[in-house]
C-alpha cells in the first residue's frame, strides 16, 4: 500500500510541474493516476474523472472528456450513490456515445449493474436488479466481439438470466480455465460465479467462490471489493 500511495504522490508531483499546454502529457497523467485510483480510493478516482474531464473539455478534446466522465460510473454505487448510477445508466442512449467509447460505457454499467445487484440481493436474489443487471449484459454482448475477453462473463450472465443456470456456470468455469488468475476478467467470473451459486441456495459453494474473490482482491490492490 505504501509503495502505492508513493507512486500516486510521484505522479502528482510530475503533473503539477507539467505546463498545461502540453496536451498529450497531461492526459497521460490523468490517466494514469485514474488507473491509479481505481478500486484504490473511489472519492480520488471521482474527482480526478472530473478534473480530466474538464481538462479535456476545456482542450476541445470531447471523446477524451466523455471517457473520463464514463471511467467513474463502476465508483458511484461503491460510494452510496446508487440511484444516481441507476439515473445514469437508464437515461443514457449508448446510440448517443461516441462510438469509441461505447464499449467502455457498456462495461462500467456492467460493473455497477452488479455492485448494485450484489448490494439489494443480501436477503435473496432482488429479481427488479437481477433485469437490469441482464439487461445491461445484453447490450454488452451485442457489441463486444466473442473473441473479447469479457465476452463468456456476459454470455454467462445472459445464460443465467434466461434460467440456464447449468449452462451460466459451465461457460464462467470454462472461461476461468482458459486464463490466469491475474487477468482482470477472472475475478469478474468468480464474482458472478458465487451469485448463482447464492441464488441457488449452495452456500457452500458461494462462500468459497466468495473467499476466492476476496484473495484476488487482495493481490490486485482491489480495496473497494464487495468480496473483501
Amino acid at each position: 500500500l505504501e509503495a502505492h500511495e508513493r507512486y500516486i504522490d510521484s505522479l502528482k508531483i510530475v503533473m503539477a510541474d507539467m505546463p498545461m499546454s502540453d496536451t498529450i502529457a497531461m492526459y497521460a497523467l490523468y490517466d494514469e493516476l485514474i488507473n491509479a485510483y481505481a478500486h484504490f480510493n473511489l472519492d480520488s478516482l471521482v474527482a480526478y474523472a472530473d478534473l480530466a474531464s474538464g481538462f479535456a473539455t476545456g482542450t476541445g478534446n470531447l471523446v477524451l472528456a466523455e471517457h473520463y466522465r464514463i471511467n467513474k460510473i463502476h465508483a458511484i454505487p461503491l460510494l452510496g450513490h446508487t440511484y444516481e448510477a441507476i439515473a445514469i445508466i437508464d437515461t443514457t442512449d449508448v446510440n448517443d456515445i461516441y462510438p469509441e467509447n461505447r464499449a467502455e460505457f457498456l462495461k462500467e454499467a456492467w460493473a455497477a449493474s452488479l455492485s448494485i445487484f450484489s448490494m439489494y440481493s443480501l436477503k435473496g436474489v432482488n429479481s427488479d436488479y437481477l433485469v437490469r443487471f441482464v439487461a445491461v449484459s445484453r447490450h454488452l454482448s451485442d457489441i463486444l466481439p466473442a473473441t473479447d475477453p469479457f465476452y463468456p462473463v456476459v454470455k454467462s450472465v445472459l445464460q443465467y438470466g434466461d434460467g440456464n443456470f447449468t449452462q451460466a456456470v459451465a461457460t464462467a468455469t470454462a472461461a476461468t480455465e482458459n486464463m490466469s488468475m491475474s487477468d482482470e476478467c477472472y475475478n469478474e467470473l468468480v464474482r458472478v460465479l458465487s451469485l448463482y451459486e447464492y441464488s441457488r441456495n449452495n452456500f457452500d459453494q458461494w462462500r468459497y467462490m466468495l473467499a476466492l474473490s476476496s484473495i484476488l482482491e487482495i493481490r490486485s490492490l482491489l480495496l473497494d471489493g464487495e468480496s473483501l
